[in-house]
This record gives C-alpha cells, sequence and structure tokens, in this order.
C-alpha cells in the first residue's frame, strides 16, 4: 500500500488558494478529513466569507504559516488505490490512537474483583444506596439517595454491578479520565474522555414471560369469578448489559451483553476503547457540523451580497428613470412656454396683460428648472414648506 505524503507548507498554500470543497475532491477525502489534517498540522484556515469577498473582487487577508504549534505534525499520510484512469482516491490513513494501543497491553487491564474489598469511594457510597433501595414494579432496584449509579438492576445482579462499577472507577481514575453522577433532569453517568463527555448505563435484561395462572387465580376462576390476570410477568434475566449513550452514525458498537460464553467483566477494555474511539469520532464530527455551519454561512453572505447588489442595481434604476421623466417632462414644459411665448409676440396686448405674462414666463421657467434634475431653480413656497404639518396649524 502507497502512502500519499502531505506537506504542512504545501496544505497551507492549498487551503489559501482555493475552498476545502475542492481540496478534498483532489484528493478523494472528505471535506471533514481536510479539516482534520489541517489541525493535525497546524495550518489555519480561512475565515467565514473569505471566498465570497474574493469572488466579489474584494481584499482578503491571508493568515502566516507560523511555527508549527505544540502537538502538531509537519506531515500527514494517506494511503491511496487507483480510482480510474483519471482520478486517483485516498482514503485517510489514521494509526491506532495511542490510548488505545495501551488498551491492549496488560498495564491497562480492566480486572473486575471477586469481592468489593477495599471499594472505590463512589462504589462504597452506593453499595449503602442500594442496600437500602426498593424494588420497583419493574423489579429493579431504586435507591432512595440522591446521587446514585445509573444501573437498572434487580437484587440478585446487585453485587455483580457494582463490582463491575469499582473496577471502571478504579480504571478511569488510572486513566485520568473524569467520572461524574448527575440526578436532573434524570439520574445520569458520564465519564469525560479525551475532554468528551459521553454516557453510559448499566441494566439487567428483563424478562416478559406468559403469565401462568396462580393457585389463587385458578380457584377464583373455578368460582366463576372474574378475574383479570396479567399477559406476561416480568422475571429476571441474571444477564448484564453495558450500553454506550450513542448512535451508529457515530460508532458502529456501542453495547456489550452477557452471552453463553461472553461476560460483561471481559469487554470492559474493549468498552474503554470505544469510549476513546468515539471521543474522537464526536471531535470530528463537530470539526464537519463548524464546516458545514461555515458553508452555509459563506453562501448565506453571497445570497446577501447578490441581493444588496440586486438592491441597489434597482434602486439606481428607478433614480435614473425618475430623473429622465423629470428631465423629458421639463423640457416638453420648455417647449410649451417657448410656443406660449412667441404666441405674444403676435399678439396685440395692453402693456398690463403684457407684464402679467410675462410674470407667468419668468414663473414658468422656473418651474422647469425645478423639475429638471440637471438645472437649478428659485424656491417657492412648496418647496419651503416640504415636510411642514400646515394642517395642525
Amino acid at each position: 500500500m502507497n502512502y500519499l505524503v502531505i506537506e504542512r507548507k504545501e496544505l497551507y498554500d492549498l487551503v489559501w488558494s482555493k475552498p476545502i470543497t475542492k481540496i478534498a475532491v483532489d484528493y478523494g477525502i472528505s471535506d471533514s478529513m481536510v479539516i482534520k489534517i489541517c489541525k493535525k498540522l497546524g495550518v489555519l484556515r480561512p475565515g467565514l466569507g473569505h471566498w465570497a469577498k474574493v469572488a466579489a473582487g474584494k481584499k482578503v487577508r491571508q493568515l502566516p504559516l507560523g511555527k508549527l504549534p505544540k502537538d502538531c505534525q509537519e506531515k500527514y499520510h494517506l494511503s491511496s488505490h487507483a480510482r480510474n484512469s483519471k482520478h486517483h482516491a485516498f482514503t485517510q490513513y489514521e494509526p491506532p490512537h495511542p490510548l488505545v494501543e495501551l488498551e491492549l497491553s496488560d498495564e491497562l487491564k480492566v480486572t473486575v474483583a471477586d469481592d468489593l474489598v477495599n471499594p472505590h469511594t463512589l462504589v462504597a457510597r452506593n453499595i449503602k444506596a442500594f442496600n437500602n433501595a426498593k424494588a420497583t414494579d419493574k423489579l429493579t432496584l431504586k435507591p432512595r439517595a440522591k446521587n446514585y449509579f445509573d444501573i437498572h438492576v434487580t437484587e440478585g445482579t446487585k453485587e455483580r454491578a457494582l463490582r463491575i462499577m469499582d473496577a471502571l472507577m478504579h480504571a478511569f481514575d488510572k486513566r485520568g479520565w473524569s467520572f461524574k453522577l448527575s440526578s436532573e433532569p434524570e439520574v445520569s453517568m458520564t465519564v469525560t474522555v479525551l475532554d468528551e463527555s459521553i454516557r453510559f448505563h448499566l441494566e439487567e435484561k428483563i424478562k416478559h414471560v406468559e403469565h401462568v395462572l396462580t393457585d389463587k387465580e385458578v380457584s377464583a376462576k373455578a368460582a366463576g369469578k372474574w378475574i383479570w390476570p396479567p399477559r406476561y410477568d416480568l422475571v429476571a434475566s441474571g444477564n448484564l448489559s453495558i450500553h454506550i449513550h450513542a448512535g451508529y452514525r457515530l460508532i458502529n458498537r456501542h453495547s456489550w451483553s452477557d452471552g453463553k460464553v461472553q461476560r460483561v467483566e471481559n469487554c470492559l477494555n474493549k468498552f474503554c476503547i470505544v469510549l476513546i474511539e468515539l471521543a474522537e469520532a464526536i471531535k470530528l464530527d463537530r470539526i464537519k457540523r463548524d464546516e458545514e455551519e461555515r458553508q452555509r454561512e459563506i453562501a448565506r453572505l453571497k445570497r446577501q451580497e447578490l441581493k444588496d447588489a440586486r438592491k441597489a442595481e434597482l434602486t439606481r434604476r428607478e433614480g435614473i428613470e425618475t430623473d429622465f421623466a423629470r428631465w423629458d417632462k421639463a423640457n416638453r414644459l420648455r417647449q410649451y412656454i417657448s410656443e406660449f411665448e412667441a404666441s405674444m409676440m403676435i399678439e396685440s396686448a395692453s402693456p398690463g396683460d403684457i407684464t402679467e405674462k410675462e410674470q407667468w414666463l419668468a414663473w414658468a421657467k422656473n418651474y422647469a428648472d425645478l423639475i429638471d434634475p440637471l438645472a437649478e431653480g428659485e424656491s417657492t413656497v412648496v418647496e419651503e414648506t416640504e415636510g411642514m404639518y400646515l394642517d395642525s396649524w
């Protein structure tokens, strides 16, 4: 298997030369994978609206590559295979997380003790809580304490479940993973792995078996009495399962149950491995969602720019059409005034009429100048009282 080596400087030049979506197509990987590689190599990416500004011809600022950040690397490897004669697809070559490799070692092997001797502080507290617990109508125990383990078990599996939790508490402490109990809005327990909080719980399978009439019910029925027995009876199975609260979208496996050969006690390292893988998947999913949101924001900004440009263009058109209409009206009015003035030269009128008509001509020419956007007339009472509420006087 050959590997494509992506150099830090090479990736930096790429992400500042074209959008990540195009880089992803070139490498044959997802957008989120390109973003993840950028983080691995400490390469800063363009911010929101960068490519929209470039498309609009606006000036943008390019961030420098800078020194290699701590915990980053200079190169990244992708395994390659030919997709067709023109293209090559590259799939991620991601070695197992160092913590996963440690889980496979004897050093971190999780072992469940046969007896609860010197239990973890939280386990000791829960032993007391579950010893005082009452069984619900679903057979599982419910402590009266405020904070207790999110384990749904019967009296018969209580001690075994607490031993498993004791092994997990010590395992979490050894790995530096913080554990948290909560009672609001419901009872829950979470463990923080690689800065990601992951919820899980332990439960016993409760079987539903066909109800068999009791002696009392048989006697009542024989006596002709009406009885309404339940269809099923709940029976404790004694089989435990441990569940991670995550869907198949992020991980393929999120539960381990007792089987004919397998026991939950023997799956705790696998459980820890999936916690690590899920934490990594959560981070990658967050990066992907952030990038999708970034792309949506870019698209929104682009739409807004087009909307603003369209509005500005329509406003300019409306303005010039309004000015043209005023100019055309002013010129047609001047033509009329000119014809009117010519008729005055022909007509014989008294000096008083001539003076009145000359005053009208002066007013009319000024009005035409007021209408014309290319001329400037003297303001009249109309312009001077513009915006005044004369009706309120």
